[in-house]
């Protein structure tokens, strides 16, 4: 990699001052109620991939991924 891209990169990203708590920006938000939109890629070469479930924290649905010795994306 250029090494004057790799400072400009750093130099943006360590640049930008940390959001406090309760100034949290919510970049991805998904509703995993259902697994209707939920598509798994599967690599042709891997023997076991992972699995992906709904569980409940507390009141809200979340996404659960389990996997062993699998890959997934």
């Amino acid at each position: 990699m250029n090494l004057s891209v790799l400072i400009c990169t750093l130099a943006f990203l360590f640049s930008s001052s940390p959001a406090s708590a309760g100034d949290r920006q919510v970049l991805f938000r998904e509703d995993f109620s259902t697994l209707d939109n939920w598509k798994p890629l599967f690599f042709p070469k891997i023997k076991s991939h992972s699995t992906y479930t709904i569980e409940r924290d507390g009141d809200k649905p979340v996404l659960r991924a389990e996997s062993h010795a699998s890959a997934s994306a």
